[in-house]
């Protein structure tokens, strides 16, 4: 049963502009731990979630000559890996995590699912036309669905067990005139 009471270290995580991955203690901002070097100098970053241990983290516009990708740190190894995307990556939060671990990454017209030990690819599938919006994934009548927005104002809806097949169901096209960024 959860004792909201019980001692429970919690943490703030937070990457530099230096490209360094900090753990900070919520109760007072003490950082317990040096700073890991985790992505090169001036990257912008976004989406940093940490989960069983690893930091995640997409980089986007090519800030500081750094490629468009996902990178993960494994905080006990303190292994970096990185998967890097020949185009942007789409929507506010660069990716989505499925409850098996697996990443989900849209750039351009590709959907791809990654690894989450060594971010290589798992699979793929390559839309007629470009996604706007960072996949999201949800639980629908036991399977876990990987939803993202297309330029034509439809949302692309897949099987993650699939994703590299067609989708399961697309919806109509919701709006021409506006562009989905954002799943939620």
């Amino acid at each position: 049963q959860f004792n909201p009471y019980a001692p429970i270290v919690q943490y703030i995580h937070a990457v530099t502009a230096d490209g360094k991955f900090h753990s900070l203690y919520v109760s007072n901002g003490e950082e317990p731990s040096p700073p890991l070097q985790f992505l090169p100098s001036k990257a912008n970053a976004l989406g940093l979630v940490v989960y069983d241990n690893v930091a995640f983290v997409a980089t986007v516009n090519g800030c500081g000559n750094v490629a468009n990708g996902i990178w993960s740190l494994d905080l006990e190894s303190k292994k970096v890996s990185q998967w890097k995307s020949a185009r942007g990556l789409s929507g506010s939060t660069g990716f989505a995590a499925g409850p098996d671990g697996v990443l989900y990454a849209a750039a351009g017209a590709d959907l791809v699912a990654l690894e989450p030990g060594t971010l290589s690819v798992k699979s793929s599938y390559q839309a007629e036309t470009e996604f706007t919006s960072s996949p999201i994934v949800f639980e629908y009548r036991g399977k876990d669905i990987v939803a993202v927005a297309a330029k034509e104002g439809e949302v692309h809806l897949f099987d993650s067990a699939a994703a590299k097949s067609q989708p399961v169901a697309k919806s109509p096209s919701l709006s021409k005139d506006s562009v989905l960024r954002t799943l939620s």
